[in-house]
């Protein structure tokens, strides 16, 4: 760079645009974290960390001023320079790394990934992404006019992404390696053996996400015995004698409002791509959607979600869905069906583990028209109602605010669905969560005393017929003698 006549060298231009352009670099970092944030959590992927930063001007000075084979490395430093935001997604396992780099590469235009640990095979282990595009039909992208900015304007943006594992040796070998002045000056043998720890303590960090990994599958396996879309709800069930309301994006918007009160609300486009999903799914009123969920706890498949941000009311209701209809609803609402006509089978394929064996969890012994199948809780008291009401008469079965002889009788954020018996109807809630269904089931059993019922949840029994008591004791008494 030229000297000028005073003495002093001028400041590059790029160094100016640079400094003027660091603030709005900054927010577009703040939102390629939110954005990161958004697109894992649509995935439902479990995350310990998202960092994000915009390079400082010095780090950014130092960078554009390499010298590489006595040449400068960059003859244009604000076109080359790939790295003036970048991110860290930190995960807890490999699954979850894998998952979390293919939703990276589903939304980014010709990005280029690489593993340096795979070069150095000296422990380190980080997928590293250099994204010059991010797909302009990707939701999460909306509102996010700084991040767009950076994108039109610099050549990319780095993502890396690794587990918890990996980011503990990454960090504690930089530290030692480039931030501990004395390594430097130890002696080349000492150096050596160093370097031979970290490669044998990334053996170990292999130990640790294998075995990380092992934990979460005996986790996600463990709970419950069926899938949900095999004993829940089906297409098209809508036994309720309301009016019948056609499926609008006026009608669906009220509908999602009153489900899903203290959800965000859905944006207008979200809004009519989700009546597409409604009607690959064959519903054509909000009736048949209401009878879909009526199995469904959706606080329960919220808490199973874990969502990280505070979802749309649309977002619930697809999960919603999901979980009642299971792999049905992966065939009919996966292909071709995401956002910008992407394929979003595998993005419902991974949701749906979340509540896979979790939602209909419960089990009926005693009457043989229940025998084998898993319920949900809501179905489960459904069912105990007719049982109670067969074998005690309809009145006996009425429940104040839950079960009632004609619909009127229940209030209509009860969601009333008719039970048929073989006395009459009944009109019993469906609007309960887990613990209200629990309670409302254990107190309907309480008045079996001559039919012997068993409830289990997940395997385990959960309540009993005082007829079923008194016999498990009678067996008891009898194997003693």
């Amino acid at each position: 760079m030229e000297t000028t006549t005073d003495g002093h060298q001028p400041v590059a231009a790029h160094l100016w645009n640079f400094a003027r352009e660091h603030d709005r670099l900054r927010s577009a970092a703040d939102q390629l974290d939110a954005f990161l944030r958004e697109l894992m959590d649509e995935a439902t992927i479990k995350v310990y960390r998202i960092d994000s930063r915009a390079k400082s001007l010095d780090s950014y000075q130092q960078k554009s001023e390499r010298i590489k084979d006595g040449r400068p490395k960059y003859s244009s430093p604000a076109d080359q320079i790939e790295d003036c935001i970048a991110a860290r997604i930190i995960v807890f396992t490999n699954e979850a790394r894998d998952r979390a780099c293919e939703r990276v590469r589903e939304i980014a235009d010709g990005c280029v990934q690489h593993n340096p640990g795979v070069l150095k095979s000296n422990g380190y282990d980080s997928e590293h992404f250099t994204i010059p595009q991010i797909a302009s039909s990707t939701p999460q992208l909306a509102g996010k006019t700084d991040l767009v900015w950076f994108l039109d304007s610099r050549p990319a943006l780095e993502i890396q992404v690794r587990t918890v594992a990996g980011h503990a040796w990454a960090e504690y070998e930089h530290d030692i390696r480039y931030k501990h002045s004395g390594y430097g000056d130890l002696p080349l043998s000492v150096r050596e053996k160093v370097d031979q720890l970290f490669t044998e303590a990334g053996g170990l960090r292999k130990n640790f996400d294998t075995t990380f990994g092992e934990i979460q599958q005996l986790l996600e396996s463990s709970d419950g015995t069926e899938d949900p879309g095999s004993g829940g709800a089906e297409l098209n069930e809508a036994e309720s004698t309301d009016t019948q309301v056609e499926i609008d994006s006026a009608s669906l918007l009220g509908f999602l409002e009153a489900q899903y009160p203290d959800a965000l609300p859905t944006r207008d486009g979200t809004l009519a791509w989700l009546v597409r999903i409604l009607e690959a799914v064959g519903f054509s009123t909000i009736n048949e959607i209401e009878a879909s969920l009526s199995n469904i706890d959706s606080e329960h498949v919220a808490s199973l979600m874990d969502y990280q941000f505070e979802p749309t009311t649309a977002r619930r209701l697809d999960d919603d869905l999901l979980a009642a209809l299971g792999e049905r609803y992966i065939a009919l609402t996966g292909p071709g069906l995401g956002r910008g006509g992407r394929d979003r089978t595998q993005l419902l394929e991974w949701r749906l583990r979340r509540v896979r064996k979790k939602i209909f969890i419960y089990e009926v012994t005693g009457d043989p028209r229940l025998e084998d199948k898993h319920l949900s809780a809501a179905r489960t008291f459904r069912e105990v109602a007719r049982l109670v009401a067969e074998e005690l008469g309809l009145s006996d079965a009425v429940i104040t605010g839950a079960v009632s002889l004609t619909e009127e009788g229940l209030n209509p954020s009860a969601r009333a669905r008719k039970v048929s018996t073989s006395d009459g109807d009944l009109w019993v809630a469906t609007n309960l969560n887990r613990s209200e269904a629990e309670r409302l089931i254990e107190q309907l059993l309480g008045v079996l005393t001559s039919v012997h019922i068993t409830v289990r949840r997940a395997g385990e029994t959960l309540f009993e017929s005082p007829a079923s008591a008194s016999g498990e004791r009678v067996s008891e008494l009898l194997d003693e003698f």
